[in-house]
């Protein structure tokens, strides 16, 4: 582009109907990286979208500021307005793009944007393009409504076929641009290759699958034989990737390709063996690309390579970067080897993953137990304090241990953070796809699990500073007021996918932060309000962590309440045995948890978390240097203690009717091995969860 003081002008040529992302950047010197336009906190990458319609002939836009080099903190207008079908019904997260920023449309189709003044491009788009996207060009020279409708797209079922007459691998994948095709919105598009379609080669060297799009979807494909890079399809020059693109139409439904290039560069295929307690449905990656399984413990990729090219890498299972494998001396090892200018085959062992050993049992659950009386009891599982796509492609293994384990309910975080929180507060909504909500929901309840759903609100560290420098004044009606606005804006909406997906309890918002007493009213007024609606809206049930003591009113109101402790120090050495820790639980339950079951009359849901309690963890370990935590090495995990702990914890929870649902957060159910926290899965202490839950309801059933 060419530079004219504050303006940049240039011109392309784009394809009409295309759907393309972009964003801004800024050449300073030959010597320097492009440095990216910034939108506010370092944290947050912009991104803009287009929909190239025939009439387009000029995009304008603002551009905020640049990162690491001008911040803008001048002053910002107001966009707002409604997302409405051609029928005139509201659209739910429809994404909303603008100024390098996205947000999401609420339960009423409504949206607002901060952005600063000028002239910018509004995209609005919906993330299954089941609705037609649309762009629009407003001047926000002052606060100014948009609104908009999106036509409702046709389904069209389309099958790709794509042949070849070179010697491809058994399996390849179709990635693209859509999320159909393994693209989720982030900071920008995201490509998850365990989420792209793996198509068998079938007779004649034939690949087929079928993929539901929508009529006016622009779609930008590619096929590879491992991920967006390495093992993709090159171009006919050899100089990058064959990317392919398409406009679906009602007349859409077979797409026949030709495949080759492949073979100009010499094939290797690497081999895997993986520990005989491999899940047998999780993913395994050679680094983060995933491999394909071709039969019990072994893992296949086959790709075509330049010689020359390094390879440094190391295997992981369940999610990329988090469950890699400990190769001796250290954590940090990896293996290596360049690749030649002939075939190649590798053969890789990993002879071991993080936190698998699962130890013997050495305690017996108490059946001479006095269970109090209670009307229903659960016993559940969080799987992650946060979700990624990647999540979902291990979810049928996960719940598959959870129903063996006795288990009934499986948890699902759904995260936010603030988009802005000047001059009132303004969400980037859920990162969490609601397609991928329902898709677990229908895994879980076919096999008679049922579904929790927690919420996080993050904050970068620039947002946290401003709540930190209130924590002791409290910030401004105004402000709270604005938060439960934007609050019940979006989690009406997810309250109602939550009703259409089965899902049994949802965790209600907590409190805003930085609530001084002088704003304690305000705040138990709006959650009543709040409760209100979710119930015309949603009839599962709603829990929430307690805050502010027995302070608040509205938690009379919901139906299941977490007093909010885990980390506590139980005050017993580490050899201590079950009786004793038993004890221990009985005095904390009994001074922090009953209290508030007496106050609000709600049963309890209570967490029990073994990295967390602080007196409890001896420090053993069962085999170094496997069960060594790559983030915290000095800390391993003693399984005998950790099934005592269970053991104390149920018998506890069993003498005490008010307490209705137990649930844990050891998060290797989806193995983050080398996350903090210790893992539960497998191990003698599930089975104990289990044995206690199935005790405690043949009570409740006499």
């Amino acid at each position: 582009m060419q530079r004219e003081g504050d303006r940049a002008t240039g011109t392309v040529k784009l394809a009409t109907n295309a759907f393309l992302y972009y964003k801004y950047t800024l050449k300073l010197s030959d010597e320097e990286a492009p440095i990216w336009e910034s939108i506010g906190p370092d944290s947050f990458d912009p991104f803009r979208v287009v929909k190239v319609h025939p009439k387009l002939s000029k995009i304008e836009d603002t551009v905020s500021g640049w990162k690491r080099l001008i911040r803008y903190e001048g002053a910002v207008n107001l966009l707002r307005g409604t997302v409405k079908s051609d029928r005139g019904e509201p659209i739910f997260n429809a994404l909303v793009v603008a100024g390098g920023m996205k947000t999401y449309t609420g339960d009423d189709g409504s949206y607002s944007l901060y952005l600063p003044p000028g002239k910018h491009l509004v995209t609005f788009f919906t993330e299954l393009h089941d609705f037609k996207s649309l762009s629009k060009q407003v001047d926000l020279s002052k606060d100014k409504t948009l609104n908009v409708s999106l036509e409702k797209a046709q389904k069209v079922t389309v099958t790709f076929t794509a042949e070849t007459t070179e010697d491809l691998p058994e399996k390849i994948r179709l990635a693209g641009n859509t999320y159909q095709l393994g693209t989720f919105i982030s900071n920008g598009p995201m490509v998850y290759m365990g989420r792209t379609p793996a198509i068998d080669r079938e007779k004649g060297n034939r690949y087929t699958t079928t993929v539901e799009l929508y009529d006016g979807q622009y779609l930008e494909y590619i096929y590879t034989c491992a991920g967006l890079y390495l093992g993709a399809e090159p171009r006919h020059d050899g100089a990058d990737t064959e990317i392919r693109r398409l406009l679906v139409t009602p007349e859409t439904t077979q797409v026949n390709d030709v495949l080759w290039g492949f073979r100009r560069n010499p094939k290797l295929t690497i081999n895997l063996q993986t520990p005989p307690e491999t899940h047998p449905k999780e993913n395994v990656y050679f680094g983060t690309i995933p491999m394909f399984k071709v039969g019990e413990n072994r893992y296949q990729l086959k790709v075509f390579v330049e010689p020359g090219h390094e390879f440094e890498y190391n295997y992981a299972h369940g999610i990329p970067g988090e469950g890699g494998e400990v190769i001796d001396p250290t954590p940090q090892e990896r293996r290596r080897f360049t690749m030649g200018t002939s075939d190649k085959v590798v053969e890789d062992v990993v002879e071991k993953w993080p936190f698998s050993d699962y130890g013997e049992r050495t305690t017996e659950i108490n059946t001479n137990l006095v269970i109090a009386p209670r009307s229903e009891f659960a016993i559940g599982h969080n799987t992650l304090d946060w979700w990624a796509p990647n999540f979902l492609t291990n979810f049928d293994g996960l719940t598959d241990d959870l129903v063996r384990e006795k288990h009934d309910y499986v948890g699902i975080s759904m995260m936010t953070d603030y988009l802005r929180v000047e001059p009132e507060p303004r969400f980037q909504f859920w990162f969490t796809p609601m397609e991928d909500l329902k898709e677990a929901a229908r895994i879980a309840h076919a096999k008679g699990l049922k579904v929790i759903v927690f919420q996080v609100i993050g904050a970068c560290d620039e947002y946290q500073k401003f709540f930190d420098a209130r924590v002791n004044t409290g910030i401004s009606p105004e402000w709270y007021h604005a938060w439960f606005d934007q609050m019940e804006h979006f989690f009406l909406g997810f309250a109602q996918v939550a009703q259409e997906a089965g899902v049994e309890v949802i965790q209600f918002p907590s409190p805003p932060p930085s609530v001084t007493d002088q704003y304690l009213d305000l705040v138990d007024q709006r959650m009543n309000q709040l409760i209100t609606k979710t119930r015309e809206v949603y009839s599962g049930k709603l829990y929430s962590p307690v805050h502010y003591g027995i302070e608040m009113t509205y938690f009379s109101n919901l139906d299941l309440l977490d007093p909010g402790f885990s980390q506590e120090d139980l005050g017993v050495s580490s050899e201590a045995n079950v009786a004793e820790m038993k004890a221990a639980f009985d005095r904390l339950l009994d001074s922090q948890a009953k209290q508030i079951y007496d106050h609000y009359q709600v049963p309890l849901a209570m967490w029990f978390t073994y990295s967390t309690i602080k007196g409890a963890a001896s420090g053993k370990s069962v085999s170094e240097p496997y069960l060594v935590v790559k983030k915290s090495e000095d800390y391993t995990i003693d399984l005998g203690e950790h099934e005592r702990l269970a053991n104390a914890f149920m018998q506890s929870v069993a003498e005490r009717g008010y307490i209705e649902l137990v649930l844990g957060r050891d998060y290797s159910y989806i193995h983050l091995p080398s996350d903090p926290g210790p893992g539960f899965r497998s191990k003698p202490a599930a089975e104990v969860w289990g044995e206690y839950n199935q005790l405690i309801k043949q009570a409740i059933q006499r």
